[in-house]
C-alpha cells in the first residue's frame, strides 16, 4: 500500500521538476524553488529560503468509506515569496510581491492538482471540498499563499 509520505514525496517531485515553475523563479528570483515535506506551519522555512513550497498532510482519516476502501486526508500547501519590490509611477507605488505570488502560487497548485490527480496510486482529488487560496503579508516581510484540499485515496 502507499503511504500518503509517499504521495507528498511525489508531489514535491513533481513541483521540483516543473520546467515552467523553475523558469519562473529563475526569471523573479534568480534561483530555483525549494520544496520542503511535512513542513510544520508554526515553524516555516526562513526568508533566505524563499521561493519555498511546503507541503504537509492535516486532517488523516481511517477508512470508512466505500466498504473502508477510501482514506481520506487534508493536503495542505504553501507558498512563500520573497519581500515585494517597489515599482514607482508619478504617485503610485505597486509592492510586486502580490503579483509575483498569485503568479507563481498558480503554477505551483496546477503541478500540485495534476499530481494528485494523474497519480499512479490511484488517488481523487475532491473539489467539493476545497478551500479558497489565500493570499496575504506572511508575519515574517514576504506573501504566502495557502490552499487546502480534501483528497480520497484508494486503498
Amino acid at each position: 500500500m502507499t503511504t500518503l509520505s509517499t504521495l507528498l514525496a511525489s508531489v514535491a517531485t513533481a513541483i521540483a521538476n516543473s520546467a515552467t515553475i523553475e523558469t519562473f523563479c529563475q526569471t523573479n528570483f534568480n534561483k530555483s524553488i525549494s520544496v520542503y515535506v511535512h513542513v510544520d506551519p508554526k515553524n516555516p522555512p526562513s526568508i533566505s529560503k524563499a521561493p519555498w513550497v511546503g507541503l504537509t498532510i492535516q486532517g488523516y482519516s481511517r477508512p470508512t468509506e466505500n466498504a473502508g476502501r477510501l482514506v481520506t486526508f487534508d493536503l495542505e500547501t504553501a507558498v512563500y515569496c520573497e519581500k515585494s519590490t517597489e515599482t514607482t509611477s508619478g504617485k503610485i507605488t505597486i509592492l510586486g510581491g502580490f503579483a509575483t505570488l498569485e503568479s507563481l502560487s498558480d503554477l505551483v497548485f496546477g503541478v500540485i492538482e495534476n499530481a494528485v490527480t494523474h497519480a499512479s496510486t490511484q488517488l481523487e482529488m475532491d473539489y467539493v471540498s476545497e478551500q479558497g487560496t489565500s493570499l496575504n503579508i506572511a508575519e515574517f516581510p514576504g506573501w504566502i499563499a495557502a490552499r487546502t484540499w480534501t483528497i480520497g485515496k484508494h486503498v
